[in-house]
């Protein structure tokens, strides 16, 4: 994204658009860079535990009506530890998922963590920044597929 990495938005867990009630609750607001709010998760709610609306409405205070870590119901250590190794002036970042939490593993794999640990890796090594497509395009081209 052209925004600065610290670029953040003011981010609605349950999006405002399907919960107008709950738009300035303060347990439903947080903040997220803007990749992960305008990019991955914008209106989606596939992260709930399989509450209907109605239903969620009623418990969106409880940390178990999210499979995802709740950035304000849920202590993100818990279930993920950040490792960073400084490399000259850039810094690698590892997301592991502790004590095989759920929690954890479906928000790297909702947020799409491991493809930052990728990118972040390419750029210590100076390698182009390439899109999926393309990185699958020049890996095809190295397998002579």
């Amino acid at each position: 994204m052209d925004d600065h990495p610290l670029a953040v938005d003011i981010e609605h867990v349950l999006p405002k658009s399907k919960f107008k009630s709950l738009a300035i609750s303060p347990v439903n607001l947080t903040v997220a860079c803007k990749r992960c709010n305008m990019t991955i998760k914008k209106d989606r709610i596939d992260f709930l535990n399989g509450l209907s609306v109605a239903d969620l409405e009623a418990s969106f205070e409880s940390s178990d009506a999210y499979e995802i870590i709740h950035p304000n119901l849920d202590n993100y250590h818990e279930h993920i530890k950040l490792d960073m190794v400084s490399i000259n002036e850039s810094t690698l970042c590892r997301y592991r998922v502790k004590d095989e939490s759920k929690k954890g593993l479906r928000t790297v794999e909702y947020f799409e963590l491991r493809s930052l640990e990728v990118d972040n890796l390419d750029e210590i090594q100076g390698i182009d920044e390439k899109s999926g497509s393309q990185r699958a395009a020049a890996i095809r081209d190295l397998l002579g597929v």
